[in-house]
């Protein structure tokens, strides 16, 4: 690691979760952080897996006795100060977490019976946190993979380069040889790396074209339950957001096909490398018996960590086919039409909280706010993951606007610049859950346990809940929160 960091900067006693992934995205920026896992790209999801696995007592902050624990996790046992293999532990201790929290060999039926039972044994229905914490494991186990696959490669890489310097090293082969050694090891380290690479391109891409794809099953529902004379605007407008999810899908198929290829080809020239790479080895084992065996001794565990690379990988997939099935299986049983668009929730407003508005300065507009909530609440179909996205359909549909971000926590700063609304501080979750028809309510990445990448938006209905793509049945406050008011 470079600078002054040290793993005991992030792993503090007393951080509870916002803070943690704050502290983290922090000193990631500050390009100080050396080589350490946890700050490598793509792991926002791991790291708040990572704290809810070492809030062993789940109150919600890390204590000093799961800092001890965390310093014991590695094989060295060392109490006195974390390491990369602590972390490692750590890793694999969240991985075993989310495979067992929904239950061994569990049906999606299964899963989704034991959070409705949970759910009705606290007179509730089955939250939405349901579909929430599935898409947050399901990222996890996405991002897990590529840093099983990236560490892998590291250590295959390390192992050669290892084998290499023992050629250089050796006083029994000649310059040309050592120099042939060389070239090939670079080129197999290249060929390598770049084959991961399009692995994830297509695992990324995959992710992708299925989210569309139920996007297009959800719309297909959402018409069949429309009177095509009667809303036939509707019907027209979701009829077009089919045709792009669909140009979209096939898009996306054709850039997996191109990936495809390319692996085609890079695997071909790996395995004539590695063929090369052996004839030169076994050339250079006959002059040198001592460099045969360190070589022999290296490539077998180069086998063994590609093995193990490859049994992890499996494992996850299963893994993440399971819960991507649960998540579609629960998608089936909270219908529109139920649990998300029940028909007792009115768009409405509190008397008394636009008189506190008033008392702020802000002149809040009745019909804008009731006109975006309903637009909200029309198009209310389940949590999919896309909650910026209907929030931005909601708002250029109401004339509100045409702000657009790849993360939901973006578009705070995008209405912040919007003159159809006004920011507002709400300091108590009973203000937030009295706001009226309308408001926009924007969580930073990892606030109030949302997203831990993309945070989470939504747009109050003025009778405490709200909505984005599915509806919020309890509205969570938090300090890491911005809210916007329409106003005149």
């Amino acid at each position: 690691m470079s600078g002054n960091f040290s793993l005991t900067d992030l792993f503090r006693a007393g951080l509870d979760k916002e803070k943690f992934i704050q502290t983290h995205s922090e000193m990631k920026t500050t390009g100080a952080t050396g080589s350490s896992s946890i700050f490598a790209d793509g792991m926002e999801n791991v790291t708040g897996n990572l704290f809810d696995t070492l809030d062993t007592n789940k109150n919600g902050v890390i204590d000093e006795d799961e800092i001890t624990a965390l310093k014991s996790m590695g094989q060295s046992g060392n109490q006195n100060e974390l390491a990369e293999d602590d972390l490692t532990a750590l890793y694999q201790k969240g991985i075993d977490n989310i495979l067992s929290k929904y239950g061994e060999n569990m049906t999606p039926e299964g899963m989704y019976n034991n959070a409705k039972a949970s759910a009705e044994n606290s007179g509730g229905m089955v939250s939405s946190d349901y579909i929430q914490n599935l898409e947050e494991d399901l990222a996890s186990l996405n991002e897990l993979i590529d840093k099983t696959k990236t560490d892998s490669d590291s250590k295959v890489t390390k192992l050669q380069k290892e084998i290499d310097d023992y050629v250089q090293k050796s006083k029994n082969l000649d310059d040309e040889t050592k120099a042939a050694h060389k070239e090939k090891t670079k080129e197999l380290n290249k060929l390598q790396q770049e084959k991961t690479a399009y692995e994830t391109k297509i695992a990324n891409a995959q992710k992708e074209q299925k989210s569309e794809q139920n996007q297009i099953t959800a719309l297909q529902r959402e018409i069949e339950k429309l009177d095509p004379e009667k809303d036939a605007d509707t019907v027209a407008s979701k009829r077009k957001e089919i045709e792009n999810a669909k140009n979209t899908v096939s898009s996306i198929s054709k850039n997996i096909s191109g990936y495809q290829t390319k692996i085609s080809e890079i695997s071909k020239n790996i395995k004539s490398t590695q063929s090369e790479l052996q004839k030169i080895q076994s050339a250079m084992s006959d002059k040198d018996h001592e460099l045969k065996t360190k070589i022999a001794k290296n490539n077998t565990d180069i086998k063994t960590e590609q093995q193990s690379c490859t049994t992890k990988v499996q494992s996850y997939e299963r893994q993440i086919s399971s819960l991507q099935q649960a998540k579609e299986y629960a998608y089936q049983q909270i219908e529109v039409g139920s649990y998300f668009n029940d028909g007792n929730s009115t768009i409405n407003n509190n008397p008394k909280s636009i008189e506190e508005l008033e008392k702020m300065g802000i002149k809040y507009s009745s019909d804008k706010g009731k006109k975006l909530a309903q637009n909200i609440k029309n198009n209310l179909k389940g949590f999919t993951g896309y909650c910026s996205r209907h929030v931005s359909n909601a708002l250029a549909a109401s004339g509100l606007g045409t702000e657009r971000a790849s993360s939901a926590y973006q578009m705070a700063d995008k209405l912040a610049q919007n003159k159809n609304f006004k920011e507002i501080k709400v300091t108590s979750k009973e203000q937030l859950k009295s706001l009226p028809a309308g408001c926009v309510v924007v969580y930073a990445a990892g606030a109030a346990n949302y997203n831990s990448k993309h945070g989470h938006i939504e747009v109050s209905l003025g009778d405490g809940t709200a909505g984005s793509d599915g509806q919020t049945r309890n509205m969570r406050y938090t300090d890491k929160m911005r809210v916007f008011v329409p106003v005149g």
